[in-house]
């Protein structure tokens, strides 16, 4: 027997005998998990139907939910690509006359599932019927080795999935959002699964428990964002993760490799949280050999990167320029970059930062803006009257892809208040001189005059072209602040983990993000609440489990916001990472106070009697 089989024959004895989740999962562990995701769906269905049922786009409401900002680019991009559109710009075909505009600001995995539900629901009945039967049939054969009877299995998902579809077909904003929501649900059984992994079943009951009532999970599984998909791949990535600390083998490194990439796919970071976890498992690990750890983690590699250099191939032909999987950073850097969030009291959020500068010297104007925006050419493009795109600027499509509460009429009104209108009632192009809107390329600018540009979502540039100019101008902005930077990041961090100006933060939530005060403020005290006790989690499991998963994801969250926006949802992963700590001291206080209830005997590496320590001392 070689050395190579020889470890794994070992690594997999010691798995059997020491980590229960090698172990079949046990009946009463199916069950509890079916139960705490049956009252997961029940929370997620009374914030969809009572406590923000949907509602038509209006400035400062509460008690409902209206389909605006990232979720209305969702959902239009969803609806154009269902339409057999691709990703096209939502602005650019909702503002300008239907055009379609090449557009990836947002990553595709959460664009092409809801495009798949939306475009479900508007085949007939009997197209819709067939489809499901014929993908059931391909899942039950797939499965047929893996589950008993697994055609009543299948047909017990699909059939429900078909009516719900066939209900909600006539209201696409309605499907989406529960299509979505539906999907965040798959949150906590991975969350159970996860702290199994992690501890035992009772460890992962708990934290599939945590995972149902957060509302930092259930909150953003109605918002109809990439965070709806995000809180499902990021534990899918951390159970793949510790699957292969476990027993290091090609089958759950590609079981690895692909939750990788669906999680690279919605959010930016994470092919940066893809990168940490590989090396970890390299450093981290003891067995196999370093030679073959490095395969393995090659394997998982490539199953991300081909299809993200492909991915990102394709968006380079597309846009004629350099760009990746999804555009979108320099406008979120860009939200950061302005004084009203830099210092003062909106410190560490975000706003719609507008370019503006004084004069200092005499300037053309057509100078003047392009050095502001960044964006080479700006100021010629967008007040020349014959620009392809700009001449139809507000023009309206001929099959919108809104609806009544998915409206982007207050984004029409928008449009027109930042252009402005010239004195023959004729629109501006949203560069402002003096608070007087102006188009004339060739006019000349005094010092003192001050002048201030708002971006056009419809100036005929690319995508690619304007949020270059964005990070341009982010970059430029922080620049000129360097010695403010660490002060605004720490202000960022405290304002996502609700220990900066909580109360204000709690209502820029409800009027700016869409959540109900109380969810808002339900969500900080349970953070507060959680946070000190997964640390304590941790340390318990320190030396007995892998937590350096957890820990990389920590890092990875905590820099990300302290680098772009102090909003809560951005700590999405660190309450996801916090529902499976907390699991930990919580099992481990109930276990001392009731041991005749403790069936599943104690955490991994931590013993009852001397004679269960001088065990695992032996192994």
């Amino acid at each position: 027997m070689t050395s190579t089989n020889e470890e794994l024959l070992q690594a997999e004895t010691l798995d059997r005998e020491s980590c229960p989740a090698e172990l079949p999962l046990s009946s009463g562990f199916r069950q509890g998990l079916a139960w705490i995701t049956a009252v997961g769906s029940a929370i997620v269905l009374l914030d969809l139907m009572v406590f923000r049922p949907l509602c038509p786009p209006a400035r400062g409401q509460t008690g409902c939910f209206s389909i605006g900002g990232d979720a209305a680019g969702v959902f239009v991009m969803a609806r154009l690509m269902a339409w057999g559109n691709g990703l096209a710009s939502p602005i650019a075909y909702e503002l300008a006359g239907g055009i379609s505009a090449p557009f990836v600001g947002k990553p595709p995995a959460v664009v092409t599932y809801l495009a798949g539900v939306l475009w479900l629901g508007e085949r007939p009945l009997l197209v819709r019927a067939l489809i499901f039967l014929v993908v059931g049939a391909l899942v039950a054969w797939f499965i047929r080795h893996r589950v008993a009877q697994p055609v009543r299995r299948v047909a017990e998902v699909a059939v429900p999935i078909l009516v719900v579809v066939s209900l909600l077909a006539g209201n696409p904003s309605l499907l989406a959002r529960v299509a979505l929501s539906a999907l965040a649900l798959g949150a906590i059984p991975i969350v159970g699964l996860l702290g199994r992994r992690l501890v035992d079943e009772r460890t992962g009951l708990v934290a599939a428990f945590l995972a149902a009532v957060v509302p930092a999970v259930w909150v953003n599984a109605t918002m109809m964002n990439v965070e709806t998909l995000y809180v499902v791949a990021l534990p899918l990535v951390l159970l793949a993760t510790l699957r292969a600390a476990d027993r290091p083998e090609p089958l759950r490194f590609v079981q690895l490799g692909g939750a990788m990439l669906v999680l690279s796919f919605t959010r930016l970071e994470g092919v940066a949280l893809a990168a940490l976890l590989l090396a970890g498992l390299v450093m981290a690990a003891r067995t196999p050999s370093l030679g073959r750890r490095l395969l393995l983690a090659g394997l998982s590699l490539a199953i991300v990167a081909v299809p993200l250099v492909g991915w990102s191939a394709l968006n380079n032909a597309r846009f004629k320029g350099g760009t990746g999987v999804s555009i979108g950073g320099g406008s979120v850097l860009w939200s950061g970059a302005c004084d009203k969030v830099t210092y003062g009291e909106f410190k560490g959020f975000w706003t719609l930062c507008t370019p503006e500068t004084t004069i200092s010297e005499r300037i053309p104007l057509t100078e003047a803006v392009d050095d502001l925006v960044l964006v080479p050419g700006y100021a010629e493009a967008v007040m020349d009257p014959d620009n392809p795109v700009l001449s139809h600027a507000m023009e309206r499509p001929e099959r919108t892809a809104t609806t009544p509460v998915a409206s982007v009429e207050l984004v029409r009104a928008e449009y027109d208040k930042l252009s402005g209108f010239l004195p023959d009632g004729s629109r501006g192009v949203g560069i402002w001189v003096d608070d007087k809107p102006v188009v004339d390329p060739d006019l000349i600018l005094e010092p003192g005059q001050h002048l201030l540009v708002h971006a056009n979502p419809v100036s005929g540039f690319s995508e690619v072209e304007l949020d270059a100019g964005a990070t341009a101008r982010a970059l430029r902005y922080y620049g000129e602040r360097m010695d403010d930077l660490p002060l605004l990041g720490a202000a960022r961090v405290g304002r996502a983990m609700g220990v900066y100006r909580p109360n204000q933060t709690a209502q820029l939530e409800t009027l700016v993000e869409g959540r109900e005060s109380w969810q808002a403020w339900a969500g900080v005290i349970s953070w507060w609440v959680m946070a000190p006790v997964a640390v304590l989690g941790a340390v318990q499991l320190r030396g007995r489990r892998p937590i350096w998963p957890f820990a990389a994801v920590t890092v990875l969250v905590v820099l990300v916001i302290a680098a772009s926006l102090g909003i809560p949802r951005y700590r999405l992963g660190l309450d996801v990472v916090a529902c499976v700590l907390v699991a930990v001291p919580l099992v481990r206080w109930w276990s001392q106070r009731q041991p005749t209830l403790s069936v599943l005997g104690p955490l991994q590496g931590e013993g009852t009697d001397d004679d269960a320590n001088e065990t695992v001392r032996d192994r």
